[in-house]
């Protein structure tokens, strides 16, 4: 399962899909609606869950807290030691038939990368078959492993996904973020009061009512562990012609009905004429979260866990659509690691081409509005920055959400924008399915232009080096 979200490694799985600040600047029931055309095929069949890898989530949003019951074999997961979020106390733990005493086997460590986090470490040394491990606690909002993952387990919303360490993630000796790429049989469940509903980074699930209680069960498939994500609350449902829509309870239905179909019809038309066709084969499904836990796109699953505050008018589905572009829209991320976290071709691309989109819909946006969103520093002093071929190694990829997106702005300002558009769009068809790095990026765009020498001198200015720079303090 492929998610844009942030995570360090060499097959990226996760890529953080945070809102974009610059397009900030620019100002259940069931619903059914067809008066839009985009893509639509209709939605899988729903098998039942088993595995011989399972976790079981009993989740209390009244009393803000879950239990976890969760078993595994030696040759299922390939490891003998996971890390487990330190909230967490382990009541039992049995491993291949025998119980021990889970703070024998526990140490706190750091997680290598992210940056001061200290999760709890559990060595299995005598782990060859079997392990049964329950364990119970809350997420309390300062438990996550990233800036973003600051959620909690509420009457409102809960959300579970490997960024709070709200399940044993198995590390082998290449570390965890091969951990988060190897798929592995495994079934989740999530059992939850009646009137609330799960929904999961699978594109099958099934349900069990138990009267006053609800289990929902994914797909017993494989599964890579970071990419399982889970929201629960008591969502609205809206089944519209451009998607299977579940938003909270605080969303106006009838002001999102109203507008989702006709801007995401919009939006798919701009960019389908624009930046190349798309044929989806699956269903868009986009399950709406609180604004501060930051969006994300599951790409292999065709759907979106939004941050969009509001379905009310045409702006405000800017991050609807920034998430919408990540999955049709995007190349083959990078091979090397270091280069994939630069975050330059997903996030700034994505954002520039959000802007475009946006722009297409509501008519042109103020290049006073550009610049002020795209400069955005980010707390970075000038001073540090690095050339952007080098924002990987020195962990400023965040600044492709807004000097990346610039790059891509001054570069369409130069070229003229039937070139660019003309560029990009090639440049998404050959590497659809070929990594890309920044010297088949430079060659695609020197390669359309009029003037490939003008063009050449301008990644150099912006992509390897960082003269760059002055032009970004003399626009802040």
């Amino acid at each position: 399962m492929n998610c844009r979200r942030r995570i360090w490694n060499r097959n990226p799985v996760l890529m953080l899909s945070a809102t974009i600040a610059a397009l900030a600047l620019f100002s259940g029931c069931t619903v059914e609606n067809s008066g839009a055309t985009l893509p639509a095929p209709p939605s899988s069949t729903v098998p039942s869950a088993n595995s011989a890898n399972s976790i079981f989530f009993d989740i209390d949003p009244v009393n803000s807290s879950m239990t976890v019951k969760a078993d595994y074999i030696r040759a299922g997961v390939g490891a003998q030691e996971f890390l487990l979020n330190p909230a967490f106390t382990v009541t039992e733990m049995v491993v291949d038939g025998h119980q021990i005493n889970p703070a024998s086997v526990m140490t706190p460590v750091a997680v290598p990368f992210v940056d001061g986090y200290v999760a709890n470490d559990y060595r299995l040394t005598q782990f060859t078959t079997s392990l049964h491990i329950e364990y119970t606690g809350t997420l309390s909002g300062s438990t996550g492993s990233t800036r973003y993952a600051t959620e909690t387990i509420g009457p409102d919303f809960t959300f579970l996904r490997w960024e709070t360490f709200c399940y044993p993630l198995f590390s082998p000796a290449s570390g965890l973020a091969d951990a988060l790429n190897v798929p592995i049989d495994l079934s989740m469940s999530v059992e939850v009061p009646t009137g609330y509903s799960v929904q999961f980074s699978s594109d099958t699930q099934s349900t069990q009512d138990l009267g006053n209680r609800t289990t929902v069960f994914t797909t017993a498939a494989k599964m890579n562990l970071g990419s399982f994500a889970a929201a629960i609350a008591q969502f609205q449902d809206a089944h519209l012609a451009s998607g299977d829509y579940y938003l909270l309870s605080t969303t106006d239905m009838s002001a999102a009905v109203k507008t989702i179909d006709p801007v995401m019809n919009q939006a798919y038309q701009f960019l389908d004429q624009t930046y190349g066709a798309r044929t989806f084969t699956m269903k868009l499904r986009v399950v709406q979260i609180p604004s501060s836990l930051g969006s994300f796109a599951v790409t292999d699953q065709h759907m979106a866990f939004d941050e969009t505050i509001s379905y009310a008018d045409p702006t405000s589905l800017q991050p609807l659509i920034h998430e919408f572009i990540h999955l049709g829209w995007n190349p083959m991320p990078p091979a090397d690691s270091s280069v994939q976290q630069s975050r330059f071709f997903d996030e700034a691309l994505t954002v520039y081409l959000t802007y475009r989109t946006m722009a297409s819909i509501v008519g042109d946006l103020s290049a006073a509005s550009e610049l002020a969103g795209f400069t955005n520093l980010r707390g970075y002093a000038v001073a540090d920055l690095a050339p952007i071929k080098d924002w990987g190694v020195q962990g400023q990829g965040d600044l492709s959400y807004t000097i990346g997106a610039l790059c891509l702005f001054k570069l369409s300002r130069l070229m003229g924008v039937a070139a660019f558009d003309a560029a990009t769009r090639q440049y998404l068809t050959d590497y659809q399915a070929t990594p890309v790095d920044f010297a088949k990026f430079c060659a695609e765009y020197e390669s359309h232009s009029d003037n490939p020498q003008q063009v050449q001198q301008f990644f150099q200015t912006w992509i390897y080096s960082t003269a760059y720079t002055s032009q970004i303090s003399l626009t802040n």
